[in-house]
C-alpha cells in the first residue's frame, strides 16, 4: 500500500476528497517542494525538515511497541546533519523523545 501512496503523491494525485488539496499537491510536485520516498537515507540529505508520521504500535500486552519509531530515527540519524529540524508525529509515552530518541539522533 505505501509504494501506491508514494506513487499517487509524486503524480500529484490523492486518495481521498479535500477541496483544492490535489491543485496544492501537483503544484508542490512541480516546484520540486515535495517528493514521497520509500529511501529514508535520500530524502535526509535532500532535507531541511524530517517529520515522521508513525502509529503507537501495542504489542500484546497493550504496551508501547517502539520498534518502528526507533528504526526510523535510526534511518534519520544516519544522514542528520547540522540544522536539521526533526519532528515526530505520532503518541509516544512521556519521556520517549529525550530518553530514547534524542540520544540516537544526536550519535
Amino acid at each position: 500500500m505505501a509504494i501506491c501512496i508514494f506513487g499517487l503523491v509524486n503524480k500529484g494525485k490523492t486518495w481521498f476528497e479535500e477541496p483544492e488539496l490535489e491543485e496544492k499537491l501537483a503544484r508542490a510536485i512541480e516546484n520540486g517542494r515535495l517528493t514521497a520516498t520509500v529511501d529514508g537515507e535520500s530524502a535526509v540529505e535532500k532535507s531541511n525538515f524530517i517529520i515522521s508520521i508513525l502509529p503507537l504500535i501495542l504489542d500484546k500486552e497493550n504496551k508501547p511497541d517502539l520498534s518502528a519509531v526507533l528504526k526510523v530515527t535510526e534511518t534519520v540519524s544516519r544522514k542528520l546533519r547540522r540544522g536539521h529540524v526533526v519532528g515526530y508525529e505520532t503518541t509516544l509515552p512521556i519521556g520517549t523523545t529525550e530518553t530514547k530518541l534524542k540520544p540516537i539522533l544526536e550519535k
